[in-house]
């Protein structure tokens, strides 16, 4: 069984400019005043939350969905924040970063994105540099499955936690999907200190993605901590 396109993409007619008017679901992607993703360069010192993640090892299932490669791991991993227990639902990357700072974006963004009840999304955003040699996340890059639309499972076991730096300093801001519908459900924690990925693994991600970053949003008088 292969995944659709979707019915809008990153560029040209169906690019972020024209989301709102694909769907009217979407129409929050232009009318939304808490959207994601942002500009990092003003966030003012603030507390780290509390955080918390109790992931396992997985195996992990590669699933192409056309705009970029998603990352789904066998039940059981959760993360506890805001005092509220969120389950690991998925994670996939965009290329280039979607969020900066002081306008200049990372080579990679990996998003971990977390559940709670009700549908409350919380996502935790790691910004990758290009770096030579061989790096933890490069087989999770370039485990793009063959065929356009696929879903691959492999055998070994992973422990994705372990590319998060837990103790970074962390940005953190109300936002939304960074996608449609663009909902305006989710707490992002950005981490300040940032990981590495390999340029053939990124080249290889790159080859099946267009550039797949939603560009900055308004702030509209939000406030972004970092701590």
């Amino acid at each position: 069984m292969t995944t659709s396109p979707p019915d809008w993409s990153f560029s040209g007619d169906t690019g972020p400019d024209a989301w709102a008017t694909i769907r009217p679901e979407y129409a929050r992607c232009a009318s939304g005043r808490l959207q994601s993703p942002v500009d990092l360069g003003d966030a003012v010192e603030g507390g780290r939350g509390d955080l918390s993640l109790s992931y396992h090892l997985n195996r992990l299932t590669f699933v192409d969905l056309h705009w970029t490669l998603q990352v789904l791991a066998d039940p059981g991993g959760h993360m506890s924040y805001g005092g509220r227990l969120h389950e690991f639902a998925e994670m996939h990357f965009h290329a280039p970063a979607e969020h900066s700072i002081g306008g200049i974006a990372a080579d990679l963004e990996a998003h971990f994105v977390h559940q709670a009840d009700g549908g409350d999304l919380a996502v935790v955003a790691v910004l990758f540099d290009v770096a030579p040699g061989t790096h933890d996340i490069d087989d999770l890059v370039a485990g793009v499955p063959a065929e356009p639309g696929g879903k691959e499972q492999v055998a070994a076991s992973r422990d994705i936690q372990r590319l998060i730096p837990l103790r970074s300093r962390r940005y953190r801001y109300m936002g939304s999907r960074t996608t449609p519908p663009c909902s305006e459900n989710v707490s992002w924690i950005v981490m300040e200190d940032r990981g590495t990925v390999g340029a053939d693994a990124l080249a290889a991600f790159t080859r099946r993605y267009e550039p797949n970053a939603r560009p900055t949003q308004p702030l509209n008088g939000r406030t972004i901590t970092l701590g």
